[in-house]
């Protein structure tokens, strides 16, 4: 992969190769099918057919030709064809291979949904869509649009969602970098196993927060004097706007990372004075909107939210305090919610753990390295401050054994990761270096999408829901008596024996078998038996739970 050509392509060649890749995805999608999850974080990458491996091996192939052949990597709306077909590829196999949607959150927020789309009224969904709506309202209105229903829309939704997120990185890729555009959206999708793109408000809120990063990046590309330098300050208020009405922890983490960006561009101004100076107006405009930002969530926070995670905010900071002062060596735990995790849980652990370090020590090498070649473009500190700020968040939850920020922080912290890597090329000066770079970029890169599957379907077993378990939800819901208790955390019910929590704690602890037996001679009557789904009820059936059997009975069944 030198300067010079190791093989010519044909422009057709490149063609039939997408075509190809987009035949054996849907060879895919047609030969795989799970109808239930066993306890096996190897189910998913298990199921997919030899047609899948090859579909693989071909994009792949393509990559390679992109970073081989200069020529080829100057056709956008080809490669924005293959960078769309990779996002299908890894997101689009498992809402085919399962016949219900992924994700145990996507149930409940369903419900909210059909609540708000039968009244006609956002106020009936709960406090939670009350005090952040943007995104219920965004989803109901799509679904109105498309015509569907609600419970399949949702099962197809990642397609969408990738389809949504990929513009947008492509969108900021494209703006910012000449000859490897085509390089972050496919780093950021190599890396993002992390169960973010399903149908929930902070995948909406994700949207929001990259939106608003190419908005700060089409800022510092106009002077002050453009004609839309202030169509894209008002234009990016209000998408400030909007992630705040959107997702409570995603308004945090995104508040967090460009204060943190901002102070970072304050000490820096030392060592770049030149640079920083020469683009004061541009300091200014980013510090007014940060404030503004900054004064948008309290004021959400204090006046109109009822849904407020201070208490989350505070605790993290304290216990992140502590934790470090105590030493431990956290990274050394596979779970903070495991005991005795099976073999293959283990492995899949190491693996995310393994790629969580990577990630976060190539970001800071990248910033090392553009440090030390004295990089100009403002646009790389950008993402440096924005890293910055997102893996502060990341290590703050580590340090409190906390999960609240960490999945989520890492999503966001492969924004600015998969352009800071990127951005690096223009730093390189001799051609030994920027082969040798090259050579290692596609070879995470494609080292990424073969363990992609692996990574992000090994939590498939514990968030899917059979058919068998989704008819014991219509049988509870059919006694008015059962609805109050179940139906919007059907999963956790201390009085439902289900596949989410044998398989969660036969992979956790290797105790599913202790759970099942548990409901037997409990005192608990059997009143629904369903394959996976078994539903118990005190023996006064149907009289009203009392508190204390729903207590007792809370401490007894395993819960984790």
């Amino acid at each position: 992969m030198s300067k010079k050509h190791l093989f010519n392509v044909n422009n057709h060649v490149l063609n039939l190769l997408l075509v190809f890749i987009f035949i054996f995805w849907c060879a895919s999608i047609y030969t795989v099918r799970i109808p239930f999850a066993l306890a096996d974080p190897f189910l998913f990458i298990k199921n997919l057919s030899v047609f899948y491996w090859i579909g693989l091996f071909l994009v792949i192939v393509f990559i390679f030709i992109l970073f081989s052949c200069p020529d080829h990597r100057n056709n956008p709306v080809r490669i924005y064809a293959f960078i769309l077909l990779v996002g299908i590829y890894l997101f689009g196999i498992h809402p085919f291979a399962f016949p219900n949607p992924i994700h145990m959150d996507i149930y409940g927020y369903v419900n909210n949904l059909k609540q708000i789309i039968d009244s006609g009224d956002i106020e009936n969904a709960g406090s939670y869509i009350n005090s952040y709506p943007l995104a219920s309202i965004f989803y109901v209105e799509i679904i109105h649009i498309v015509g569907t229903d609600i419970t399949m829309f949702a099962r197809f939704y990642p397609i969408l969602d990738i389809f949504i997120t990929l513009n947008l990185i492509f969108l900021i890729s494209y703006l910012i970098i000449d000859e490897w555009f085509f390089l972050p959206p496919l780093i950021y999708l190599s890396n993002s196993w992390i169960p973010v793109h399903y149908m929930v408000p902070q995948s909406f809120g994700l949207f929001m927060s990259i939106l608003s990063i190419s908005l700060f990046v089409r800022i510092f590309h106009k002077t002050e004097n453009s004609k839309n330098f202030i169509v894209y300050r008002l234009l990016l208020i209000f998408v400030l706007f909007s992630l705040v009405t959107s997702h409570p922890t995603s308004v945090i983490i995104s508040l967090f990372a460009f204060s943190v960006m901002f102070f970072y561009f304050v000490l820096s101004s030392v060592v770049f004075k030149e640079m920083f100076y020469q683009n004061k107006k541009h300091m200014v405009s980013i510090y007014n909107i940060v404030i503004l930002f900054m004064i948008l969530y309290f004021f959400h926070v204090i006046y109109v939210s009822k849904f407020i995670l201070l208490d989350a905010i505070v605790n993290t900071i304290k216990t992140s305090i502590f934790g470090f002062l105590d030493n431990q060596n956290l990274l050394s735990d596979i779970d903070w919610t495991s005991t005795t995790p099976i073999f293959e849980y283990v492995i899949v652990s190491k693996l995310r753990i393994l790629n969580l370090i990577f990630v976060f020590i190539l970001g800071i090498v990248s910033i090392v390295f553009l440090y030390i070649s004295k990089c100009r473009k403002l646009v790389s500190h950008i993402f440096i401050g924005l890293f910055l700020g997102y893996s502060s968040i990341i290590i703050s939850n580590i340090l409190s054994r906390q999960t609240k920020f960490i999945d989520r922080g890492f999503i966001f912290l492969l924004i600015p990761f998969c352009f800071l890597l990127v951005l690096v090329f223009s730093s390189i000066k001799t051609k030994k270096l920027l082969y040798r770079y090259k050579l290692f970029l596609f070879s995470i890169v494609s080292l990424n999408l073969i363990i992609f599957p692996l990574l992000l379907g090994a939590s498939f077993p514990y968030q899917y829901y059979s058919d068998s378990e989704l008819v014991g939800k219509q049988f509870i819901e059919s006694h008015n008596e059962l609805i109050g208790k179940i139906k919007f955390n059907f999963y956790g019910s201390p009085f439902v024996y289900n596949n989410f929590w044998y398989n969660y704690i036969s992979l956790h602890h290797q105790r599913g078998n202790e759970y099942k037996k548990s409901f037997e001679n409990s005192g608990l009557l059997k009143i629904y038996d369903n394959s996976l789904c078994g539903i118990y009820y005190p023996k006064n059936y149907p009289n009203e739970i009392t508190g204390d059997i729903f207590t007792y009975w809370s401490l007894t069944g395993y819960r984790v």
